[in-house]
């Protein structure tokens, strides 16, 4: 399909970075819908740049696995893998408990605000039903922690894991009532760091992220596939 209108035209040519990092968003948010055939010179045409930024794009893309190809045939967006959450989950409860360790003792004032500036906010729009948002809002709340703990493999292994769970959890799940939940595990998660109690603050992360969205049957179809 075209980009949507609101993506504005570069007025210059951009570099590769720009290109990828606006593609990117687009493919994240299923503005570009997996399956989705992408051609490079309709999409320079459409960002107004040539087309040699833009098969830059696309190769660093591909690399990350957020596009495939077909030699001369076709370049199209990555299918989603809903058994791939069964797989993430477990991954995501480890180093987001390991960030809690290495961070527990660096959260000052300022972090307990920013964990609970986005709790709010997560809240809020889980309220209006806006299943994006409510997912950004996740993120930023654990980027707190994860930022903290101090370890860049750690903060890079945790970004490219929280990426491919906004598109899936998007694709499959767009409700979010199931985040209410998480809301509150999160305002357990602070009492603890509050009190000073690790312990109580491990179990918290540990139970936040064990609960995959898929459960039950869809969970058996989710690993089938």
């Amino acid at each position: 399909m075209p980009l949507p209108a609101s993506v504005t035209r570069l007025d210059r040519e951009p570099s590769r970075e720009i290109i990828y990092r606006k593609l990117k968003g687009l493919i994240l948010d299923l503005t570009l819908r997996p399956l989705e055939v992408l051609k490079d010179g309709e999409l320079a045409r459409q960002l107004g740049v040539s087309r040699t930024p833009v098969r830059e794009a696309l190769r660093k893309l591909e690399d990350e696995g957020l596009i495939e190809s077909q030699r001369n045939q076709w370049t199209r967006v990555s299918p989603i893998v809903p058994r791939h959450l069964l797989e993430i989950y477990p991954v995501n409860q480890a180093l987001h408990v390991t960030a809690l360790r290495l961070a527990f003792t660096r959260l000052g004032k300022e972090d307990l605000l920013a964990l609970r500036s986005a709790n709010a906010a997560m809240s809020a729009t889980i309220a209006r039903h806006r299943a994006a948002e409510a997912l950004r809002c996740d993120a930023a709340f654990h980027r707190v922690i994860v930022e903290r703990a101090g370890n860049p493999l750690l903060t890079e292994l945790v970004a490219w894991l929280t990426e491919r769970l906004q598109r899936i959890e998007l694709a499959h799940f767009g409700q979010v009532e199931s985040g209410s939940a998480s809301v509150e595990e999160h305002r357990a998660l602070l009492r603890a760091i509050g009190a000073g109690n690790l312990a109580a603050a491990e179990k918290q992360m540990t139970r936040n992220w064990e609960c995959p969205i898929v459960t039950g049957a869809a969970a058996e179809e989710a690993l089938r596939t």
